[in-house]
């Protein structure tokens, strides 16, 4: 797959964080088409990412596996290659599998109200992949995984209403693509690639390295 520069990475990872998501998915396809070189790296979710569920982890069955692959396809940078896609999703799956919903959370000292983290958002989740399913099936005659990136990003501006500023936190996220999304431009690989240096947020470096200049990723931008 053809690789975009640093800047057009930037401008992908700008579009992506713009407050209207239907806007973001209506002008994706004319976005990234700056990454993308000939009709040929227009795969679809079937023929890039055969679904793998990952073993001895535990991972909740309320969300299909093959939609959010396909999700993944159509909604994150097209500058990732379906190994890096397939490893989005699996982090995002593992991330879902350990959530614990309305989880107590960290409360100011002396307070004594006790705030609580998100509700389980499996089963309407579950219900959003499943239309996404059934509209394909209803406009295209074929599943949501098979339908074009184009068809997919046109199902999916209809269906997602979030309209805050930037992306919520996952579990926040009122449609599961939205989750997807957040999910991913919160990583470690998305903060990399969109400033095109190996900075690996949140993790420790030594004192002998601390004052190093990060190096430069080379073809990984978004």
């Amino acid at each position: 797959m053809v690789q975009g520069s640093r800047g057009q990475g930037q401008s992908y990872y700008r579009a992506a964080m713009t407050p209207d998501r239907r806007s973001f998915f209506k002008r994706s396809a004319a976005v990234v088409s700056s990454l993308m070189l000939g009709d040929e790296v227009k795969w679809n979710a079937a023929a890039a990412l055969p679904a793998k569920h990952i073993p001895d982890v535990g991972l909740s069955e309320a969300l299909d596996s093959d939609l959010l692959r396909a999700i993944a396809v159509a909604a994150l940078p097209e500058s990732l290659e379906s190994a890096d896609l397939e490893q989005a999703v699996r982090s995002f799956e593992r991330w879902w599998a350990a959530f614990e919903p309305n989880a107590e959370l960290v409360h100011p000292y002396g307070g004594w109200i006790i705030p609580y983290g998100p509700e389980d958002r499996g089963p309407e989740w579950s219900e959003q992949l499943m239309k996404l399913e059934r509209i394909a099936q209803e406009r295209f005659e074929v599943s949501f995984a098979r339908a074009t990136v184009d068809q997919q990003r046109t199902i999916l501006a209809e269906e997602i209403s979030d309209q805050d500023a930037s992306f919520p936190e996952p579990a926040r996220a009122e449609h599961v693509a939205v989750a997807l999304m957040a999910h991913y431009f919160r990583s470690v690989d998305a903060n990399n690639r969109c400033y095109g240096v190996q900075i690996d947020k949140l993790t420790c470096r030594s004192i002998d390295t601390a004052s190093e200049i990060p190096p430069t990723l080379s073809g990984k931008a978004l």
